[in-house]
């Protein structure tokens, strides 16, 4: 039962990063993108206890 959570949980942050890293290219407004960003990793930190905020913030810098 766990392979399968973390395999979604694999493919969450897949989504995740392909929406933000297309909003930093065609968004010019920054500081909405870490907005939604945070949000975003609230919700997935909270189904996903692996990946906390700060594994995204220092894992993945170009997307802020």
């Amino acid at each position: 039962m766990i392979q399968p959570l973390f395999f979604l949980c694999g493919r969450i942050q897949a989504s995740i990063d392909a929406v933000f890293l297309t909003m930093v290219f065609y968004q010019d407004q920054i500081q909405n993108i870490a907005i939604c960003k945070a949000v975003a990793d609230t919700a997935v930190s909270f189904f996903c206890p692996d990946s906390s905020i700060m594994y995204w913030f220092f894992s993945r810098p170009d997307t802020l």
